[in-house]
Formats: structure tokens, sequence, C-alpha cells
């Protein structure tokens, strides 16, 4: 939340830390790991400042997200914990962190990639290799099991989890030259385009351009003619168009019924049959 205090945030972590110790806890299996996810997720909660009313949240997928693309170390001697537990920690924390999100906050597996930024295809596949007594059984019966196993963490003091993220330093700031080489990139991709749309642009004021556009607003296309020259008129009177070497072209006056080009401008177009004929003199409209 804008404008919030530090008090604000500390407040917060005093309120929630153990619910926080005990979701990474479910997730990693691992005190001291579940206690440095915590730390680090509340340093991002407080440095990109979210909102403390959706902060609990923010944070249970923000460790979540983080856990499955971590590689954890498997837990530790699992011959301490009861047998209920045992095969829950014997999961890697991407399995686990699919299980808490499909049975605690009831998203399906195209969702849960989705929260978690995996392809539908990894998380198909860490899915397909949990147990079936996780996979089929009870909901219910399934939610305690993880609600029970996350209960296991130890909650430390909020003070320590405090001194923890305000200890860590804050991540690494880009070079210089990163930005210098973003603005290079967004500086040349603009000129290419401008430079490519300026040549378009005046290949399309040529005979060839025209032709290639169709020209379809010169009705001497539907005659069986191609454009074989194209010159800029200024206006005024109208001035003949030198057609040598154009091979019995014939050119198409843009000019008014007083012979003077108008005031607008125009074109003076030169076309050659694509097969031999007579074409009488013809005038053009602007």
């Amino acid at each position: 939340m804008r404008g919030r205090s530090d008090e604000d945030f500390e407040k917060f972590v005093v309120a929630r830390v153990q619910d926080l110790h005990h979701d990474a806890y479910l997730l990693t299996a691992s005190e001291a790991d579940s206690e440095q996810l915590v730390a680090h997720t509340l340093a991002e909660l407080a440095r990109d400042r979210v909102d403390l009313t959706q902060a609990t949240t923010t944070a249970r997928v923000r460790m979540a997200r983080a856990a499955a693309h971590t590689n954890l170390p498997e837990a530790g001697n699992v011959t301490d914990l009861s047998a209920r537990f045992r095969p829950l920690a014997a999961l890697t924390a991407r399995q686990r962190a699919i299980l808490t999100l499909e049975a605690l906050d009831g998203h399906d597996l195209h969702s849960v990639a989705r929260v978690l930024r995996l392809s539908p295809r990894d998380v198909e596949q860490a899915y397909a290799a949990i147990p079936p007594e996780f996979t089929d059984v009870d909901p219910a019966e399934l939610r305690r099991l993880l609600q029970d196993f996350g209960d296991l963490a130890e909650s430390p003091d909020p003070a320590t989890t405090l001194a923890q993220v305000h200890a860590l330093p804050p991540p690494p700031r880009r070079p210089w030259w990163s930005y210098v080489a973003a603005l290079a990139v967004v500086a040349l991709t603009v000129s290419t385009l401008w430079i490519a749309q300026s040549w378009h642009d005046d290949w399309l004021r040529t005979a060839a351009g025209l032709n290639h556009a169709h020209g379809t607003h010169y009705p001497a296309y539907a005659q069986g003619y191609k454009l074989v020259g194209i010159q800029d008129v200024a206006p005024g009177p109208a001035t003949s168009l030198d057609l040598a070497d154009q091979g019995g072209a014939v050119m198409i006056e843009c000019a008014d019924d007083e012979g003077a080009v108008p005031r607008s401008g125009g074109y003076r177009v030169s076309w050659s049959a694509s097969t031999p004929r007579t074409v009488p003199h013809r005038t053009c409209s602007t």
C-alpha cells in the first residue's frame, strides 16, 4: 500500500509470521530453508510495497513459486518424522507446491502452471510423479495432512524474522551499460522502421511500386496497360513527358479542360499496352 509506514509492515509481520512459517515449512520440509524463504519473501514484499491487505496471499504465491523453481535439497532425516508425514516430506518442493495450490487454494493444474509460471507440461509431469496416496485421496483428508505438516514448523520470534529481513542485501542493480544497450536497441528499431517506411513510400511513387500495388485507382489497368513511368507535375501549364526509349507508350495527362495542371498538383503517367494496340490521347483526373 502506498504511503504505508515501516511500522505497519512490522505489525503485519508480527501478525502473520507464524502462518507464513507454516506455509514455508510445508513447501520446503526444512526449518532452515523455511526461515530463509520467509525472510526473502518478506523482503520482496517490503521492497515492492505490496498492499498489506493482499500481502498474505501474495506471500503464499511467491513462496510457492520460489520453491517450485528452486532446487532445494531433499528433506533431511525423514525418520525423525512420524510415519504419517514421511511420504509427504519425501516429495520434491515443486510437488508439494502443486499439492498446496491444488488442495488448499483450489487451483486446477492449468491454474497451478500459471501461478507457478511453469509450463503445463512441467506441472503435469511433476503431478504424475506424485504417489497415488496423495492424488487419489479424499480432498478433505489431504488438506488436513498438509495443514498438520505445516504445523510442525517452529515459529521463530517475529523480531528474529524482522532482523533477517533487514539483514538481507538489496538485489544487485543493473549495470549502466545495460540501459545504454536497451536505448540503442530502441533507437535502432525506430530508425530501421522509419527508414523502411520512407523507402516503401518512395517506392510506391514509382512505376514499379504502383504496378506492384495494382494501382486500382487508374482505369488503364483494367484496359490491359502497365505503368512504365511516373513524374510529379507542379501546378501550372501542362507540359509533355519525354517518352523516349519507352517502346510506344502513351501519355495520359493529369490536366484540366484548359490544359493546366490543378493547383493540387498531379501526375504524368506513361502506360505500355501488354499487347500492341492504338490508344487515343486521354485525360486523367487527380
